[in-house]
Formats: structure tokens, sequence, C-alpha cells
């Protein structure tokens, strides 16, 4: 198994079995405890170990407990271990949309507005992998203390969330933003909220498909947003507003309207002409370099 093979792996075990690591500190002194000094050594030359043992020994858990150890290599898990992270709730919290919005639960058809969480040492990726690297690894981490954070849900399933992965995949496009913004695909809200508290943008114009989804947000969670004056949402398929928009009327589109760079890559096709058309725009897409890798190999 190659490592993008078994990045795939890990990332279908984490979503389909939410594996969680339980300990107690206790676990964990013990466990450091069982390690000579010339063996800790070797875990940091490694790369396993920094300084904190913590996340080394929940990594190590996970990845043994699951059987994904033994499917590795040592470069696969050099480099897992070394992007490993343990997160801080408390940072985490201080997103700027979860410190100034108070998400209540609410419904409309089929979609509910709730809160998901992660619980202690339950297993997330917090971000994509670097599928141009020549070993692809997972993106581990976990949080030492439960958290919860704003979802909504399709039936019984997850359709988005402010997790970790989302904000840490969006936040570099949030400086990209100026001007007069076409946002296409509405969320829970997070990039518009972000880009609207900039002076340097002066609207963002949401298209939104889903009509349920839009009314769990004008009525819940836009009447909170300090810059909510700048913001308008259209109910329209994202395509057929573009097929409208001119040369000038908007400074820069961000898309977000696919869940992963498969299905991503076609409706990225079908944006390349308007980016041509529309060239005084700034364009930027959700996982646009993993969706632009994915066409590179479907082109090969």
């Amino acid at each position: 198994m190659d490592s993008r093979e078994l990045t795939a792996a890990i990332s279908s075990c984490i979503i389909s079995q939410v594996p969680q690591v339980q300990y107690a500190p206790a676990d964990v002194e013990k466990a450091l405890k069982s390690y000579t000094a010339d063996e800790l050594q070797l875990l940091r030359d490694a790369g396993w170990l920094t300084d904190d043992f913590e996340c080394f020994y929940v990594i190590h858990r996970f990845l043994s407990q699951s059987g994904f150890m033994d499917m590795a290599d040592d470069r696969f898990l050099n480099e897992t271990f070394r992007l490993a992270k343990k997160l801080d709730a408390g940072e985490f919290r201080k997103d700027p949309y979860l410190t100034a919005l108070k998400i209540p639960e609410a419904k409309a058809g089929n979609f509910t507005l709730t809160h998901a969480s992660y619980d202690r040492g339950e297993l997330l990726q917090y971000d994509m992998p670097d599928i141009r690297k020549s070993t692809v690894v997972p993106k581990l981490a976990f949080f030492t203390e439960k958290v919860t954070f704003p979802a909504v849900y399709e039936g019984d399933m997850p359709w988005v969330s402010v997790c970790p992965s989302e904000i840490r995949s969006m936040g570099p496009d949030v400086e990209l933003a100026h001007g007069k913004c076409l946002v296409l695909g509405l969320g829970l809200g997070w990039y518009p909220f972000m880009i609207s508290n900039l002076e340097k943008v002066s609207s963002v114009t949401v298209v939104e498909l889903s009509r349920e989804i839009i009314h769990l947000f004008t009525e819940n969670i836009l009447p909170q947003f300090p810059n909510r004056e700048k913001i308008r949402i259209i109910h329209a398929d994202a395509f057929d507003v573009l097929e409208k928009t001119v040369p000038g009327e908007y400074d820069f589109c961000y898309a977000d309207i696919w869940e992963s760079q498969v299905d991503g890559a076609r409706h990225y096709r079908r944006l390349l002409p308007h980016m041509k058309r529309l060239s005084g725009t700034g364009f930027r897409c959700w996982i646009e370099d993993e969706i632009r890798w994915w066409i590179e190999q479907e082109e090969d």
C-alpha cells in the first residue's frame, strides 16, 4: 500500500469509526517511564517525538490499535508523527466566529442546525494532506478535553461544521478577499463572517442553492454578524449567477460548493471559463491545490 492509499485508509477510519484513545495522565507517565533515555532519543532523532510525549503517546496508540502501524514504512511514520498535533481547546475557542456567535438549535426541512463535538483523545485531521509530496501522510490531531462547535446535519449525516480542518483549510484564503466579493456556497457562513470584518471588503454577496440552509443562516446566524449590512444572500445555482456576472461586477470570488477534490474537479472545470472571462476578478477556490492535483492525475 503506497502512502496515498494508506492516508486514504486512515482518513476513512477516522470518518467511519470515530476512533478515540481513552487515557489518563497516569497512563502517559507510565508509558514515558517504559522508555530508556536512549530509546527516547532515537524517537526524537526519527522525528516521532518532540517535547510533548502525550502527543506521541496518543498518535502511537491510535496507529497501533488500528493496525496502521504495521502497514506503514519508516518514512511514512516519521512524517506522520512529525506533523501530528495536540490541539489547544482554548486557542480553538478563540476563533473570531466562535467567539462572536452563539449558535442555537434549529431545524429547516431535513437540515438541523446544532453542535458537534470532539471528545478527549478523539482522532481528527486538522488539515488536508500535502498530496504533492513524495510521501503523503494524514495530518492527525486530538484535543485533551471535549470541544463543541457549530454544525449542520442533513438527516443523520454531517453536512458542514466549523471544525479545525474547515477553519484551517479556508483560513489562508481570507486575506485574499477585497472590494466587492462574491462567495459561492454558504455553509455556516464562516468565510463570509471573516471577510466581512475586513475593512478592505466593501460587500459580500453569497450564493446558496439550498433554501433551508439560507433560512437557518438568515434567521439564526446572520443577525449576530457585526458587519451584517455588508452581506447579501442570493438563492440560486452558483453557475447561473456566474453566467450573468459581468466583468468588473466583483473584485474577488471565492468558491466552496463541493465536498472534496473528486467532485470539486468537475465544478472547477466549469469555473475555468468564467475565471478567464472575468479576468479582472480574483478567484480562489476551497482546496484548490488538491483539486488541481486531482485534475492533473485524471489527465495523465
